[in-house]
């Protein structure tokens, strides 16, 4: 599997998967809200176990990794990502300066708390877009 745009049915349009691993319970809620109100399609995990089961069910195009999470989790995300051979764009938040043996091979560490305007930046840089299209939600 390569990661990949998914339709939707409802509309026609194709729709990003976007899988976010993050700990905490509001960040999780915030970022899964102003993305799926922008149309896409957002799978959210708390840890690596609910990342595993979610990953064998949805290719992600994008997965925002939080670094708050053990690096043992980080570390069994990248091998079933690899297992399934699936290369989507990993961006790292972190709300510290960035730790890059955390994930090797991140794309894009993202520096949290964010401004909506810069999330919707790193998405768009890691779709192909030519400018911000993500609205406030």
């Amino acid at each position: 599997m390569t990661p990949s745009r998914i339709s939707d049915k409802e509309n026609g349009k194709l729709q990003t998967v976007i899988l976010i691993v993050e700990s905490e319970p509001a960040m999780r809620v915030g970022l899964r809200d102003n993305l799926e109100f922008n149309g896409y399609d957002v799978h959210v995990a708390a840890d690596a176990t609910q990342a595993r089961e979610i990953l064998r069910r949805h290719t992600p195009t994008i997965v925002l990794l939080s670094n708050a999470l053990p690096v043992s989790q980080a570390a069994l995300i990248s091998r079933l990502l690899k297992k399934n051979n699936q290369r989507p764009s990993v961006i790292v938040m972190e709300s510290q300066e960035p730790n890059y043996s955390f994930f090797p091979g991140a794309d894009d560490y993202l520096n949290i708390p964010c401004s909506i305007t810069e999330l919707a930046s790193r998405v768009n840089k890691y779709l192909g877009l030519q400018k911000h299209t993500l609205c406030i939600g």
